[in-house]
Parts: structure tokens; sequence; C-alpha cells
């Protein structure tokens, strides 16, 4: 099995576009311009369809100092492998591996893949903006709206702001629905491939254990034999020793 950097470069392109985050001190959705080096404003409302749902763990360690990164789950049962400057913190599922997680400062992140404006976009979901999200109860088959007015919250003595999402009855044109189908069939593809990636190395994995598990028998096997085989020469030197007193 190829490493993980050769099988991104075999893996199907999604081309995205932009990478969508909120900003809570800021109050604004915003996207890296790599070739600019800035953050750029997504004007609210936004309004986009969503193609698809993923999950990942993302966040900032204070405890390690470093950034904190996973790669995507398409359900609860597929395997997360959490890293931090390239050393695995923890892997298999979310729910199995939360606590430690959440211990160094991971966070959970709802990775929304949607079309916005003619374009296929990531819009991650995160902290302040999650909660809401999760509130929200959307439907995938219609128009989501981020409301351009945000919603004012208090932590301890910390005020920051959640951004509203719902629902639109508004109509989708059918030229927009099959170029969100076209581009919900590429993802499909993708994730389908990357969820073949880790089910190989989950069973590889699996594999290494049960070996490790044979191993360890095999050495407290041959421990108790040992153990055997001196208690047995132990009792015979004082056996013999009994036959050479008169």
């Amino acid at each position: 099995m190829s490493n993980l950097k050769t099988f991104w470069k075999e893996a199907p392109s999604l081309n995205i576009q932009k990478n969508i985050r909120f900003s809570s001190t800021k109050a604004w959705f915003f996207w890296w311009d790599k070739e600019n080096k800035k953050e750029v404003q997504v004007k609210t409302p936004m309004k986009f369809l969503i193609l698809a749902k993923t999950t990942k763990v993302w966040g900032f360690s204070d405890k390690i100092g470093k950034w904190i990164w996973s790669n995507e789950a398409c359900t609860h049962k597929d395997k997360l492998v959490v890293k931090c400057d390239w050393q695995t913190l923890a892997e298999w599922t979310y729910s199995q591996i939360k606590d430690s997680i959440k211990s160094q400062w991971g966070k959970y992140c709802s990775v929304l893949y949607i079309y916005l404006e003619w374009e296929l976009c990531k819009l991650e979901v995160i902290w302040s903006s999650l909660t809401s999200f999760i509130e929200a109860k959307l439907t995938n088959n219609k128009y989501v709206v981020i409301s351009k007015d945000f919603t004012k919250a208090k932590k301890w003595s910390n005020e920051y702001l959640i951004p509203v999402f719902s629902n639109t009855e508004d109509k989708i044109s059918t030229e927009i629905y099959n170029k969100a189908v076209e581009e919900w069939e590429r993802i499909s593809d993708c994730f389908m491939a990357t969820k073949e990636y880790y089910k190989e190395e989950a069973e590889e994995a699996t594999k290494k254990m049960w070996a490790e598990e044979v191993l360890w028998d095999m050495e407290e096997k041959l421990k108790e034999t040992w153990l055997e085989f001196a208690k047995r020469d132990e009792e015979m030197k004082k056996e013999a020793l009994k036959a050479l007193e008169f």
C-alpha cells in the first residue's frame, strides 16, 4: 500500500475552490488566499447547497504548541488518524478516541462540501458554529442560508458571535441541480477511494495486532515451559542430593 501522500496524488481530484471557516472574534466567514497570503471575507447572507458531509479532528494544542489534524471520516464507523507534526496521536473511530483527543485540545469538526455561487467549496463548521449548525437540523435537498445577523453569546467573561443556519424554500434551478449532482458524483468517487484506503490500513493494523498477540502468546508459553523445566531441574537436583546422603 502506498503512503498517504502518494494516495492523495492517486485519488480523484476534487478541485476545491475555497476552504471556508468562521472566525467568532472577527464575526466573519473567510477563506485563505494562498497566492496573496491573506484572509478573504465571504459576505453574508451566504446561500448554498450541501452536497456531502464528513467529520474530522482539527485544532491548535496549547499543550503541544502545534496544530492537530486528521483525515476526514464519511461515517461514524470510519477510521480517523489524528496527527500532530506528522506524528500519530490516536487512530480509530471518533467515539473511541474522543477523550484522548480532547485532552490534547483537538476539536470535532463537521466538513461540509457545498455548492456556492457555481463553485465547489468546503465549509468547516467548528467551535461556536458547530452547535448552531447541529441545532438547525438542516435538510440537504434545500438551499441553506447563513444569516447576515449573528447571535451573541457569552462564556464566562468571553463574548463571541454565533452564525445562524436555516433552510430556505427558494427554488433550485435545473442547471444548478445538474451541476451539483455532477460535483456530488466526483465527491463520492473520492470518498470511496479514501474509504478503501483506510479500510485496507485498518485491516493491516488488525493483522499486525493479531500477529503481536500470537507472538505474545508464544512468549508466554515459552516462559511457562522454561519455568516448568527450571522447577523440574530444581526438583531433580534435590532428589540427587538426597540420594547422595547416607
